[in-house]
């Protein structure tokens, strides 16, 4: 159905329209492209420098894995060994809450609302999934004063 309803669409478009759909869905093509070689090029130095065969890892279909759900790039970047094990397994609870705090560190994370919103959303660029974080930060909070 979704098909038909492009399709349809398409036909009331004038060639201008269709040019621009083209270069947008171009753009939108190389972008995603990019992204993902540059995810297979950082878990390829994963695999070199931390000696992690990531045919053993579980995770998900875009590459991120761990508790903390970290792709590639952001373990090269964020990821570190919270409890001086000397090395760093984000499904390890005390690595993933390091890393995760060094994340929102260096995503500025602060005392106002609005840093911290901005913090979350550096990872998950979705205001809702943003609120639903801060909102059961909260519940936790509260919950650990009884």
């Amino acid at each position: 159905m979704q098909l038909n309803s492009i399709v349809i669409d398409e036909i009331d478009r004038s060639d201008s329209e269709k040019i621009e759909l083209k270069n947008k869905l171009k753009a939108r093509s190389d972008k995603k492209t990019n992204w993902a070689i540059n995810e297979i090029i950082a878990m390829c130095e994963i695999e070199k420098k931390f000696n992690i065969d990531f045919n053993n890892v579980n995770g998900s279909w875009a590459g991120a894995f761990g508790i903390p759900q970290f792709l590639p790039s952001s373990y090269l970047r964020y990821a570190v060994d919270g409890n001086n094990d000397n090395k760093i397994d984000l499904f390890n609870m005390e690595d993933a809450i390091f890393s995760v705090a060094n994340y929102l560190n260096k995503k500025n994370w602060g005392t106002t609302v609005e840093q911290q919103k901005n913090a979350v959303w550096s990872y998950n660029n979705s205001w809702d999934y943003v609120d639903a974080v801060l909102n059961l930060s909260q519940l936790i909070k509260g919950n650990s004063k009884k």
